[in-house]
């Protein structure tokens, strides 16, 4: 029997929409996760192979999450407004609120046959009032704190168009819009004041490592190696230039490969990290930590040259929390730190 996938799938898809199977639960008892993914501006005719390239890689994690028992944040929302909707607009001469509006509806409708697993209850456009009135208030906080102000400053101007453009829109000197010559012309515009936290953070960062060296400025720094675990079954060494072993530098570790001449990564045989004998062995993931962990457990177990190196008859291999040294890590230096004191430093 011949499989009628537009009867089947649009069957379930039609009882996932009524039923809000894929809406976040207001239950905070459950754990949670938040995936999101680049919304998508409804400036073309539809979607192009690229959307759902990204989109199912995510959608495959937030359906592996409520299975673990998450209550899961995937939401979906339209970037509608700017330029590439502004572009269209003039391209077919039709005003951008209903262009915007038509291909809201065909993207809504095309996301919906492909079965992404979105919480359409929470669908964001940025051009509902709703929405932006949010952004309006933003702005308007920044201004009575005297973080946004104006000022000329030499824009991209089409002499064409008549319109200031990104730099991605001028092609050898020219619009790519109209092709007519751009000029560089002062203009009045806003601007935020990000830089008035610059020294603030330096500051901040500063005095915490002066602090944090100053504790153990007496201490051996121990010789560290750093395995990168990879989904799938295999890892590669982290070096001082990859943020995790940036971090370990600035505990006062020492990695054994040192920068990797400029790579993050390296790939180095076990039989060599032997004849380097670090005194202490961190294992992180890139992605898929429980996966990965299960996997470094096996290597360790399996392959007898890991029973060879002195951290390991000492106990000084360590699992790193994905969180704060994985690929995805939320860089909180300070958290990373502690960590990382307690491993290098637990006998001192």
């Amino acid at each position: 029997m011949a499989y009628n996938f537009k009867e089947i799938e649009k069957k379930w898809q039609d009882k996932w929409d009524k039923e809000g199977t894929f809406n976040a639960k207001d239950d905070y008892t459950m754990k949670k996760w938040y995936g999101l993914i680049e919304f998508p501006y409804p400036s073309g005719q539809g979607l192009h192979v690229g959307h759902p390239r990204s989109y199912t890689a995510l959608d495959i994690i937030a359906r592996k999450r409520r299975l673990q028992g998450y209550n899961v944040l995937f939401p979906i929302g339209f970037d509608a407004f700017g330029l590439p909707a502004e572009n269209y607009a003039i391209k077919t001469n039709v005003h951008p609120k209903i262009t915007t509006a038509q291909n809201i509806a065909h993207f809504t409708e095309q996301l919906k046959s492909l079965g992404f697993s979105f919480d359409w209850s929470r669908k964001i456009d940025t051009t509902d009032p709703e929405y932006y009135k949010w952004t309006q208030w933003i702005f308007i906080q920044l201004y009575k704190h005297g973080l946004a102000y104006k000022t000329t400053m030499p824009i991209n101007f089409c002499t064409g168009c008549k319109v200031g453009l990104a730099n991605e829109e001028v092609v050898n000197g020219v619009c790519e819009r109209c092709g007519s010559p751009v000029v560089q012309k002062e203009k009045s515009e806003w601007m935020l004041k990000i830089t008035a936290y610059a020294q603030k953070l330096i500051d901040d960062y500063t005095n915490y490592m002066i602090s944090f060296r100053e504790k153990y400025q007496n201490n051996v720094s121990p010789r560290v190696l750093i395995l990168m675990g990879l989904p799938g079954g295999s890892y590669v060494v982290a070096t001082e230039s990859s943020y995790v072993g940036d971090l370990v530098r600035l505990a006062g570790g020492t990695n054994i490969y040192g920068d990797g001449e400029g790579k993050d990564f390296v790939n180095v045989s076990v039989e060599d990290m032997l004849k380097q004998n670090p005194d202490i062995i961190l294992r992180t993931s890139h992605a898929m930590p429980k996966q990965v962990m299960e996997y470094f457990q096996q290597e360790f177990s399996n392959n007898q040259t890991w029973q060879q190196f002195d951290a390991v008859k000492n106990n000084k291999v360590y699992d790193l929390n994905n969180e704060y040294f994985g690929m995805s890590a939320n860089f909180n230096y300070q958290k990373g730190l502690e960590d990382l004191e307690g491993i290098l430093y637990e006998n001192n």
